[in-house]
């Protein structure tokens, strides 16, 4: 006796799954459009970050310009003939012992700073450091969010052309991947601060000698 053939759906069956699908379709569209707002979100915020790099560059450069003036000017007052004066201050040992710490650690941050914008922001003269270390820069970042947004729209270009059956599957195991720059990029002065701080020692004797 022959088998009996596995029975087709009906159409209200047929219906039912048609809709399930379409339901199915939908929510996965509405997946992929918030995973395209949150890679452009993200893609949008980068140039105010590369700024912020920017912003603390120039601050750095100011402050530590600022304190070497002012050191320079107390070593000069020190170095005139009414300056024999000033050094029987202790206030003026004080300062001058604060102001030379101080634009040592603000010439350290100063590099430091220049160092972090130039690398994010790829200045062509740091591409070797990038390459050397494998730096991921928020340029890199910013390539990547792009060519996820692209990634992104064609996934949704592609799914609202589906029709049923056509299997869901790959669109709906798309999903948003947070890829972000590396936070620190130079990172000597905080590895050799115990080398540092023996230079600035040595040296600030020699200098009172």
């Amino acid at each position: 006796m022959r088998l009996k053939e596995e029975a087709q759906l009906t159409p209200e069956q047929n219906t039912q799954e048609e809709k399930a699908y379409l339901a199915r379709k939908e929510s996965i569209t509405e997946s992929l459009t918030l995973t395209l707002d949150s890679y452009v979100s993200q893609f949008n915020n980068i140039p105010s970050r590369i700024n912020k790099r920017k912003t603390e560059m120039i601050v750095a450069i100011i402050v530590f310009t600022i304190i070497t003036v002012i050191d320079g000017f107390l070593t000069f007052l020190l170095s005139t003939p009414e300056g024999v004066v000033l050094v029987l201050a202790w206030e003026i040992w004080a300062a001058c012992i604060f102001l030379y710490i101080a634009s040592w650690k603000l010439g350290f941050k100063m590099v430091e700073k220049i160092f972090e914008f130039n690398i994010q922001n790829e200045t062509l003269s740091f591409q070797k450091y990038k390459e050397k270390y494998n730096v991921y820069t928020l340029r890199d970042e910013q390539r990547y969010c792009k060519d996820k947004i692209n990634e992104t729209k064609t996934k949704i270009s592609e799914l609202s052309n589906l029709q049923y059956p056509a299997s869901l599957a790959v669109y709906a195991d798309y999903s948003y991947m947070e890829k972000r720059a590396d936070t620190y990029t130079f990172d000597w002065f905080r590895d050799n601060q115990i080398l540092c701080y023996i230079i600035m020692g040595v040296l600030f004797v020699i200098f009172i000698n």
